[in-house]
C-alpha cells in the first residue's frame, strides 16, 4: 500500500521543532536574575504559526495512519474507521488503553478548536479555560508520538 504518512508526520515534526525554536527564541532570563523569562512579542506571530502547522498535520498524520493500519486488516474496517472521531478509530483498531484514547479525545477538541475557529467576543473569554496553540502542538506531537509507539510495537507481536 502506498501512504505519505511520513511526509505528513515529517512536516508536523518540523513545524514543531521551528515552533519550540521561535518560543525560545522570543524568551529571555530575567534582568534582576530573579526566576522566570520576559517574553518578547512577535508581532509576526511565527511560533503560532509553526503551532497551527503541528497541530493539522500531526491530525492529518493520525488520520493517515489509523486509515493505513485499518486498510491492512480490510477495506471495511478502513471504512469504519475512516468515518469514526479519534477515540473510535483507536477503539476499532483495538486500542484499550484509557490514558491514549483520553488524549485522542483532548487532541481531536484541540485540533477542532484550532482549525476551525470560531470567533469569540473578549468579554466572554473565560480566560480561566483559554488554550495557547503552542501547548496544543506540544500535546499533539506527544499524542501522535504515543500513537506511532502502540502502532510499532503492534507490528513487532506480528
Amino acid at each position: 500500500m502506498i501512504s505519505n504518512q511520513e511526509i505528513f508526520l515529517s512536516i508536523a515534526r518540523s513545524a514543531h521543532q521551528e515552533m519550540r525554536r521561535f518560543l525560545d527564541e522570543g524568551r529571555t532570563p530575567k534582568s534582576d536574575g530573579s526566576p522566570g523569562y520576559v517574553i518578547t512579542l512577535d508581532s509576526e506571530r511565527r511560533s503560532f504559526k509553526e503551532a497551527l502547522i503541528a497541530t493539522a498535520f500531526a491530525g492529518i498524520y493520525f488520520e493517515a495512519l489509523t486509515y493505513f493500519i485499518a486498510r491492512r486488516k480490510s477495506k471495511s474496517q478502513a471504512e469504519k474507521v475512516d468515518r469514526a472521531r479519534y477515540r473510535g478509530k483507536l477503539i476499532a483498531l483495538g486500542v484499550r488503553d484509557e490514558a491514549l484514547l483520553g488524549a485522542a479525545e483532548s487532541f481531536q477538541q484541540d485540533r477542532n478548536d484550532l482549525i476551525h475557529e470560531k470567533a469569540i467576543a473578549v468579554e466572554d473569554v473565560a480566560w480561566s479555560e483559554t488554550r495557547f496553540a503552542q501547548s496544543c502542538a506540544d500535546n499533539a506531537m506527544e499524542f501522535v508520538a504515543a500513537v506511532d509507539d502502540v502502532d510499532r510495537r503492534s507490528k513487532r507481536r506480528q
